[in-house]
């Protein structure tokens, strides 16, 4: 592998779907900038932080038209 390779990752937190939300599902995860921390709900002694490249928070309703206005202006020529 050459080592001008290099992969960028993004990641979405998404909004509950339907299924999600009848079982009164509650997130776990914040977001700071790029860095996303899940919370073990069993154990809130022991969160875990993941960096990414980009992080898009969507998770609730009124963010999801933004982040797809965003996606579009950024990416949707390329």
């Amino acid at each position: 592998m050459s080592g001008k390779d290099c992969v960028k990752v993004a990641v979405r937190v998404r909004p509950f779907n339907k299924r999600e939300r009848d079982a009164g599902g509650r997130c776990i995860i914040s977001m700071a900038s790029s860095t996303i921390t899940i919370q073990d709900p069993r154990n809130s002694q022991s969160p875990r932080s993941f960096c990414f490249d980009y992080a898009y928070w969507s998770h609730s309703e009124n963010h999801i038209v933004g982040f797809f206005i965003y996606l579009f202006a950024n990416y949707g020529g390329k």
